[in-house]
């Protein structure tokens, strides 16, 4: 039975690659591309939110095997989406690549209950950022950050060690949870400089001999971009970065990076035939 499954799970990854390839040659031939219709898309996405909210539900209940099967439908899902001027192609980028995390996690011998409820959740959240971009659900994790960061701070004025660094990882784990979400509907480079300053700061707090005062400073700039980050204004809402004209471009683009992925997995699955 296992087998099977793995082999019908084979047989789909494939067949959405032949899909897409079919539909990028379609376009490339000259033929005129059609936009995806309005209601369509909402459809599509509904059925998006859906699956994962479904995943999410059976992954808190421990139901890993229902939960999988979601996980599969989610991913089928995925190539009924249009993503242009919904998010960018490094959006795209970390959805695909949370969808095959999510995949080594559920396809494991042992499943970590930990591990695959975050995965559930980041998939629940990045189907929410695709849908809700203006107000994703991802902000409501404000206040946790928040409370985390005040722990750190109140570790480092104390300059302890030990509570620094496990509180600043603890900050950084509930990050990772939205940040796929926060590449989907923020511009890239405000997460790149939070992943910096998560790196300067842990960089720092492993020190043998500790200086506050630079780490200090190193939470003030954390601080800002975090606030930069949670800031639900127009201005950091991403915006289509092709216009309609280059249509068949931003198509290929997509299509190639979620086929390099798909590909990725299908060859994964094949190594453990």
């Amino acid at each position: 039975m296992l087998i099977k499954g793995r082999y019908w799970s084979l047989f789909v990854v494939c067949t959405i690659i032949m899909m897409m390839i079919t539909g990028c040659a379609r376009q490339s031939d000259g033929l005129t591309p059609t936009l995806v219709a309005p209601q369509k898309q909402e459809k599509a996405l509904k059925l998006l939110n859906a699956s994962a909210e479904a995943m999410y539900n059976h992954a808190k209940g421990g139901n890993y095997e229902e939960a999988r099967i979601e996980l599969d439908r989610f991913s089928d899902l995925l190539t009924t989406v249009s993503y242009q001027g919904i998010t960018t192609l490094e959006g795209v980028n970390a959805l695909t690549q949370t969808v095959v995390a999510a995949r080594r996690i559920y396809n494991g011998i042992q499943i970590s209950d930990k591990d695959a409820l975050v995965a559930a959740t980041q998939l629940r959240l990045i189907a929410d950022a695709l849908t809700h971009k203006n107000n994703p659900m991802w902000l409501e994790y404000e206040q946790v950050l928040k409370n985390d960061a005040d722990q750190l701070r109140e570790m480092t004025s104390q300059s302890n060690d030990v509570g620094s660094l496990a509180s600043l990882q603890r900050l950084h784990n509930h990050y990772l949870i939205i940040q796929p979400s926060i590449i989907i509907t923020r511009d890239i480079s405000l997460v790149e400089k939070v992943d910096s300053l998560f790196s300067f700061l842990t960089a720092e707090l492993s020190k043998g001999k500790v200086n506050y005062s630079t780490v200090s400073q190193g939470l003030e700039h954390l601080h800002i971009v975090l606030n930069d980050m949670f800031e639900s204004s127009d201005s950091q809402t991403i915006v289509p970065i092709m216009i309609q004209q280059n249509n068949v471009i931003w198509t290929v683009f997509i299509a190639s990076v979620i086929i390099s992925v798909l590909f990725y997995v299908a060859w994964r699955r094949y190594r453990e035939l």
